[in-house]
């Protein structure tokens, strides 16, 4: 935390409860929630235990390093159709998985907002419109989307309510309550709803509140289990997904192919 108060980020320290410190972080449109154990070594965000001592950012995650020794303990997307050796190995059995065709042709009659060129190769992605991650990737994606190579299709959803005061709901029915064309920026706005504690910015209708539904339903019939959630179809026709956002230009390579 005093790294990134350093960096420029603003910090608003929510109390404390039983020890743990609870800390809102934002700078520019990035925001995260911290919850801080009393020695300040140790951090929980958005649901990770971290190791904030440890130098090595790719070992903080105390969680993934150890649950990942595990099998099917960590939330996963599965899909048939997948390829190669790893995601064989690690996929749930094809009674299980959902068919990776089938999702796609859901994703595409789902509740969506869209950013970029409509004859782009597309990526959809599972979205809550307050969560960290999901900022990050939208912004990592923008210079992408601005040079033509790709269009997001954002499905908003809401599953940090317990994070954001029961905010996340109402933002992503405000999305919702947009035209497809309006989503991205109506999102954009929204941020300014978490830094100045302003619900009197949510603007919902009852199609907003339709729409998160549908998409909730979805996201739990597909076991989306946390935002991002990347779904969409190789340069080779194979369909692929992944929950978060690394790898982005694995995935953008993937998804363009060689010949952009």
């Amino acid at each position: 935390l005093t790294r990134i108060a350093k960096n420029g980020a603003t910090l608003l320290d929510l109390g404390s409860d039983d020890g743990i410190r609870t800390v809102f972080a934002y700078l520019g449109d990035n925001m995260e929630v911290f919850h801080v154990s009393p020695s300040g070594r140790y951090a929980v965000r958005s649901g990770r235990l971290l190791d904030m001592a440890e130098a090595d950012p790719t070992r903080r995650d105390l969680t993934m390093r150890r649950a990942s020794i595990i099998p099917g303990v960590l939330p996963s997307v599965d899909m048939r159709g997948q390829t190669g050796a790893q995601e064989a190995a690690s996929a749930a059995p094809a009674s299980q998985a959902p068919d990776g065709n089938a999702v796609l042709a859901q994703l595409e009659q789902a509740d969506y907002g869209v950013a970029g060129r409509a004859d782009a190769p597309r990526i959809y992605a599972f979205i809550d419109p307050l969560c960290s991650f999901s900022v990050r990737l939208m912004e990592a994606l923008r210079p992408h989307i601005a040079a033509g190579r790709i269009q997001v299709a954002m499905l908003p959803i809401a599953l940090i309510d317990h994070e954001t005061n029961g905010r996340s709901t109402p933002a992503a029915e405000t999305m919702l309550s947009r035209p497809s064309g309006e989503m991205d920026a109506a999102w954009k706005g929204l941020i300014e709803v978490v830094r100045g504690w302003r619900p009197d910015l949510f603007a919902v209708n009852d199609e907003g509140r339709a729409r998160l539904a549908r998409n909730k339903a979805l996201a739990t019939s597909l076991q989306v289990q946390a935002t991002p959630t990347l779904v969409w179809r190789q340069a080779d026709g194979a369909p692929r997904a992944q929950m978060g956002g690394q790898d982005l230009d694995q995935v953008i390579a993937s998804l363009t192919g060689p010949q952009r």
